[in-house]
């Protein structure tokens, strides 16, 4: 009834074979879904100090991420997938004003709280200075640079500069992750609730760059954004109109006053044809009341 290989019959041979390609089909599998979970970790470091910093994740003393992040904010920094005992440094202004005390294991993204806290200025009139800056308060070598010895008013202008750069990036930060909720929310509370987030992180971020845009910078810098262009150009709802009308409305037209959802099947009998609410709105009692 079987053809004989050697001693083994056929089907025996098949069987094998088959398992083999079924072996090797899942670790191909495995390897592409672990390839995608390695394509790197993230470090959220939260700034508790009380200036604005550049946090930098180190391994092995070199610099493996940097990110800014304001005091009281956060900030995600992607770091190759290497298990290690890591540490961190914050700068201001190009010094060093926080490290780790001691290295931090990393194994796969988490979450690390750092400081960064600048001492106060010496007063112009502690003594006579070498440099001959009278009340300007002198300057040390890393503030020197294209523009000479800067003022005191002028290092003053950087730091703060610094300051609204952290906070314009996290509120950056924060508008994407409300909008990134938005995408993969499934209820119309949860799709509020992240969107009046994103709203107020638009308008946070229209504030800060105003305020960086009115800086007397000592030095041209030109400020980039790491959002993507959509969600520069949109308003938050713009950019998730398609999903949450399929999700919210199912074909309806769908309407947002900046906290409640609203969704238009056909024209109201009132003047405007303002949008009917969700059917979840309505009265069971009542079914024309809103």
């Amino acid at each position: 009834m079987f053809r004989i290989l050697g001693n083994v019959p056929a089907t025996i041979v098949a069987t094998s074979i088959a398992r083999s390609a079924a072996a090797a089909c899942l670790a191909a599998l495995i390897g592409m879904g672990t390839a995608a979970a390695d394509s790197g970790w993230i470090i959220t470091v939260t700034n508790k100090g009380k200036a604005p910093a550049v946090v930098s994740i180190l391994l092995n003393g070199s610099k493996v991420g940097e990110k800014s992040a304001g005091p009281g904010y956060s900030a995600m920094i992607t770091i190759p997938p290497k298990a290690g005992n890591y540490t961190w440094r914050a700068e201001n202004g190009g010094k060093e004003c926080g490290k780790s005390s001691s290295a931090i294991s990393i194994v796969g993204s988490r979450s690390i709280d750092v400081s960064c806290e600048v001492a106060a200025a010496a007063g112009s009139g502690s003594g006579s200075s070498s440099s001959g800056s009278g009340s300007s308060g002198g300057c040390s070598f890393n503030d020197i640079g294209k523009d000479g010895c800067p003022s005191k008013a002028v290092l003053e202008q950087r730091k703060l500069r610094e300051q609204k750069e952290g906070q314009l990036r996290s509120a950056e930060q924060d508008l994407k992750t409300a909008l990134d909720t938005v995408k993969s929310a499934k209820s119309k509370s949860a799709i509020e609730a992240a969107l009046k987030q994103a709203d107020a992180a638009r308008k946070r971020i229209a504030v800060f760059r105003k305020e960086l845009g009115e800086l007397q910078p000592a030095e041209k810098i030109n400020y980039t954004s790491t959002l993507p262009k959509e969600y520069q150009d949109k308003n938050p709802i713009d950019v998730v109109y398609d999903y949450v009308s399929k999700t919210v409305c199912r074909g309806g037209k769908l309407g947002w006053d900046g906290s409640i959802i609203s969704c238009q099947f056909g024209d109201t009998p009132d003047s405007g044809n303002r949008p009917i609410p969700p059917a979840t709105d309505i009265s069971p009692n009542n079914p024309n009341a809103r």
